[in-house]
């Protein structure tokens, strides 16, 4: 049994099916290839700590349609490594990266340069064809992932390509710490390594680096940026994909939670209706931390209470996202 059939992915022999399984024409999608640098929008985001600035290119609608069928229908269907924490459907990243790393009393951080730049346009074309797709289907379907030869940050498919290209070195540093007793996990571009034992985790730097030299070729560059390397020695107080480990619990940041009251005091008081970021936040910090829906409706209800006003709509969406 092939690939194909053994992960239940689409069976494309022939341009045909391809176009069928995109909701193309082929007469749409020669012009998409001949009209590719008009299909992204580019824009400039500011970087975490940073004065410099993130490029971000972003597919338009139809190209962004086809990126969310081949994520859908083709790559979600393909296990990356059990290190992969972010982008896999149905996992919360963010809090099992932090409970992997919970009881640990000290943190190993690495960083990739440039992370989804260093993934080429053939080490995607490579993983379509080792799925089982003809080299021509294989080119298309890269072509359509990336974006001036490479993944693009911004990209609907790009996250979770970059875990399937990294699950084979995903694996080889999970086995090389194993053995060793430390922990391993990967949450995109960082690298998060603990243990009890500190002298066993301030020496692997080496030898990980050793681990990812097979991995680079011209369409595979990771490197570690070793200014952004931090080894953390306080066990009381780790922060994780920027949750906090304190005494062994896992937290939202303060500041994340006081920012949140005084958006909601804001938009009780001015009776503000679009709160969909505040929401969000809000269903982030109960996703983490299992009582925070409680307080934050005592919260809210107190403030209705002090200004006199007998409901909001926020206390409706609090309701339902505690019931769930």
């Amino acid at each position: 049994m092939d690939k194909l059939e053994l992960l239940k992915l689409p069976k494309l022999d022939n341009m045909n099916d391809l176009n069928h399984l995109l909701l193309f024409t082929n007469k749409q999608l020669n012009k998409f290839f001949m009209l590719k640098s008009l299909q992204y929008v580019s824009f400039k985001i500011p970087k975490k700590h940073s004065k410099d600035k993130r490029i971000i290119n972003a597919p338009k609608k139809y190209l962004r349609m086809a990126q969310k069928i081949i994520l859908k229908e083709i790559l979600e269907k393909i296990p990356c490594s059990d290190a992969a924490m972010a982008f896999v459907k149905g996992k919360n990243g963010l809090l099992e990266n932090a409970k992997i790393h919970q009881n640990s009393s000290y943190l190993l951080k690495f960083d990739f340069c440039n992370f989804f730049q260093s993934i080429k346009y053939d080490k995607i074309r490579y993983l379509f064809i080792d799925i089982g797709y003809s080299e021509k289907i294989s080119e298309i379907l890269a072509e359509l992932c990336t974006y001036c030869k490479e993944l693009p940050q911004g990209g609907i498919c790009s996250p979770y390509l970059s875990n399937l290209v990294c699950s084979q070195l995903d694996d080889s540093i999970s086995y090389y710490c194993k053995e060793r007793d430390i922990k391993y996990t990967r949450y995109a571009d960082d690298l998060f390594f603990s243990s009890n034992n500190k002298q066993e985790l301030m020496t692997i730097k080496e030898n990980i680096e050793n681990l990812i030299s097979p991995y680079r070729s011209k369409s595979f560059n990771l490197q570690i940026n070793t200014r952004k390397t931090k080894f953390i020695i306080e066990p009381w107080h780790k922060k994780v994909t920027g949750i906090t480990i304190n005494n062994n619990q896992i937290k939202v940041s303060k500041e994340l939670k006081r920012n949140i009251r005084k958006e909601l005091y804001f938009c009780i008081v001015k009776n503000k209706t679009n709160n969909d970021k505040l929401i969000g936040q809000i269903a982030f910090v109960i996703s983490i931390e299992d009582d925070y829906g409680e307080k934050i409706k005592k919260y809210a209800l107190a403030i209705c209470k002090k200004h006199n006003i007998s409901e909001h709509i926020i206390l409706k969406t609090l309701n339902k996202m505690i019931k769930s």
